[in-house]
This record gives structure tokens, sequence and C-alpha cells, in this order.
């Protein structure tokens, strides 16, 4: 007869409007600290379920929408984690997006191991002097670069064809001695959920808590998109405009990580790579979009450009015109088909989420 482990009970170690530490006490020589990306809230725990099932011990440290970790400050940190870090031998901060940065950061105050998926720490202007999230924060955090002394030794996973966090990589790691890199190149920024995609998260995670071996000689990169990208190129070279578009959807979901309904643009991009032969108008976009894009960019001046700005720059105004071109190339090239007035139904979605003029 089996024995199945009961859950640890959670000890809330601090809990403000700004921040939430979490610890979850199990029979382990490991502790994993662990750090919440952004979209989560003070009450989700980064792979709570994951480090149960392994009987790892477990501090989740989540902060406010918005807040990026800066309301929790090193010496809070150390004062309410240190003393439960040190009644363990190994300890591990982990942490993907922004909560890789929060590993690598408060990882320096300990003498841990950490391991950061595709860190990013959104309200710095490392971006080439752009700010891509909440341009007005106050950092109060010491700059990872002016650091002096890094107890933790780093793993850094990113894929250095996306820009964002290369840019990272380059800006804040490069040069230090206690980091390496693992480089996963057409992962994306979602890395974890690529690698959950090929059945490879919990081995590689798994793999680096217990024998700090990431296993990534194990991971064939093709095997991200390949595959469903040839499904769709013959699916359209055949004229099956329904199996193309779920394979593209599938592709556009896994880069993102959002429900493909919402990313459109991204749709577009891929379409107009694997439909190279049609001749797609460049999209009007509002004024001050155009504009905006003209001076981070230059004028783009074609499709491939155009869409991979509205892709950078996320704007609602941008997707909905992207719907409308969307519908338009389907309607071009499968005049017969329904999936055009899907497209325009996206296209009304979206519009129905733009801001309303303010009224002079």
């Amino acid at each position: 007869m089996s024995h199945v482990m009961a859950p640890a009970e959670a000890h809330i170690l601090l809990h403000n409007d700004k921040c939430k530490i979490v610890f979850y006490e199990r029979c382990s020589s490991h502790l994993i600290i662990t750090f919440n990306s952004m979209g989560l809230t003070l009450d989700d725990e980064f792979g709570r379920n994951f480090f149960e099932d392994k009987g790892v011990s477990q501090i989740n440290i989540a902060c406010a929408p918005k807040d990026f970790f800066q309301h929790l400050s090193i010496e809070s940190f150390t004062q309410t984690v240190a003393p439960i870090a040190e009644k363990y031998p190994d300890v591990v901060t982990y942490g993907t997006s922004l909560g890789g940065y929060a590993a690598i950061y408060f990882g320096s105050a300990l003498n841990t191991r950490t391991l950061a998926i595709a860190p990013r720490f959104p309200p710095h202007d490392y971006m080439k002097g752009q700010r891509s999230y909440a341009p007005d924060i106050q950092i109060q955090h010491t700059d990872l670069r002016h650091i002096e002394e890094q107890r933790n030794s780093i793993l850094t996973v990113f894929d250095p064809e996306d820009e964002t966090d290369a840019e990272f990589v380059s800006y804040f790691l490069k040069g230090k001695s206690n980091t390496k890199f693992i480089e996963l190149k057409k992962s994306g920024h979602y890395i974890l959920k690529q690698l959950e995609l090929i059945d490879k998260l919990r081995p590689c995670i798994e793999s680096f808590i217990f024998s700090n071996d990431f296993q990534e000689k194990t991971i064939d990169i093709n095997s991200f998109t390949l595959a469903r990208r040839h499904r769709a190129k013959h699916a359209l070279d055949n004229g099956d405009l329904k199996t193309a578009c779920h394979e593209i959807e599938y592709l556009i979901k896994v880069r993102t990580g959002h429900d493909p309904l919402m990313t459109p643009w991204g749709l577009i991009k891929q379409y107009v790579e694997l439909c190279d032969q049609v001749d797609l108008e460049l999209p009007h976009i509002l004024p001050t979009e155009f504009a905006t894009l003209s001076r981070r960019m230059g004028k783009p001046d074609t499709p491939q450009k155009m869409m991979e700005s509205i892709i950078k720059h996320n704007y609602l105004t941008c997707q909905y015109q992207a719907c409308l071109n969307l519908s338009e190339l389907t309607c071009m090239r499968f005049s017969d088909s329904g999936v055009a007035q899907s497209y325009l139904i996206k296209a009304a979605n979206v519009l129905s989420k733009l801001p309303s003029p303010q009224k002079s």
C-alpha cells in the first residue's frame, strides 16, 4: 500500500499589500526559494505543486502587480529568509522572467545556487533606453552591475534570438565570473512553456536541483517548432487553411504564452512568413501609433517589419488592424473559406478593448 505524503503546512513569513513570503517545510536537505513572475498575484505560488511532489522545502516570494519586488529590500529579504536557509545544506533561488531577475538579485545575498530562466527586469531602462512597462516606477534595488559581492552561483537559461532577454544578459550578466549560460535558440521568452510541451521541464528542473545539471544536452531545440511549422506549410501548400491556422496558432501560443485569440499580430507574422508569395499591403495604423513605431524602429517599409513592430510593441490598435488584414488576406487566398469571418469577429473583440477617446 503506497503512502501519500500530506501537504506541507503554509507558514506565512511576511505579508503586506506589496509582498508575500510563504514557507513550506518538508523533510528535505534542499530548499528552493521561488519568485513569482509578472501576471501572478500575491496568492499565487510558483511551482508549488512540483516541489510538493518532489518533497522539496520551498519558500515562495510574490509581489503585487507592477511592484517588481521594489518594496522588498535585500535587508528585509535576508532578515526573513536567512534564518531558515541556514538550516539547509543546499539552497536554490529560482524564477523565470521577472522572477528570474529576482532570483539573481536576492540570491546575491545568500550562498545559493541560482537558476534564472529568461530573466527580465521590465522597469529598468536597459532596453535601449526605454522602460518597457512602468516608466514612472522608482527602482529601489541596487543595479545588478554594481553589486560588489555576489555569493550565489548563477545559471542563466535564455534564447539569444530573443532581443529583450539577450539584452538583459549582455547588460547585467556578461563577464561575471559566477555566471554560466545555456542558450536555447528558438525557445523564445517562454522557455518553461516550451520545455513543458516537449516533456523536458520537470526532468530539467529536477536534475538541476538534485544534481546541479540542467540536462541541456538532452534538449532538441528543433523540437520546439519544426514539426508544427512543417505541418503548417504543408497545409498551406495544399489549401487546407483550417489545419494551417490550427498549427500556426499553436506556434503563436507557445511563443507568446498567451491565448492566440489575443495575438493576431503574431499570427499575421507567421502567416506572412509561410505565404511570402502573397503581396500584403501595409496596414493603416492610427497616426499616434504609427508615429511611435517610427520613432522607435524607423518607418516600417515591409510587411515583415510592420508585423515585427506590432509584435514588439503590443498595441491594441495594431492588433485590430492586423485582424482586419488577416481577414482580407484569407479572403484573397481562400475566397470560399469561412475563416475570414472568424478574424473579423476577433477584430471586433479587440476593438471592444480599445479605450474610448476622451472628450475635449
